[in-house]
């Protein structure tokens, strides 16, 4: 699968906002990847790097974050 390079607002990937989007529903690693035909590995490095970006160490606060960054 291509990687994209198309940033999707504030530096997180398309790929990666997907993973985002699916956390805020709840869903575990593992059925992330199954939606996504990725890992369950691949994910959490995907949330790594999502939670990196948006300068948050918990999976609680990345939820907010991700949802403050919706909401505006």
């Amino acid at each position: 699968m291509a990687r994209t390079a198309v940033s999707i607002s504030g530096g997180v990937f398309k790929r990666e906002r997907a993973v985002g989007e699916l956390l805020m529903d709840g869903l575990t690693h593992k059925e992330i990847g199954s939606r996504l035909y990725i890992s369950p590995k691949t994910v959490e490095q995907h949330v790594a790097r999502i939670r990196q970006k948006l300068a948050v160490s918990s999976r609680a606060e990345l939820i907010a974050s991700l949802r403050s960054r919706l909401a505006s």
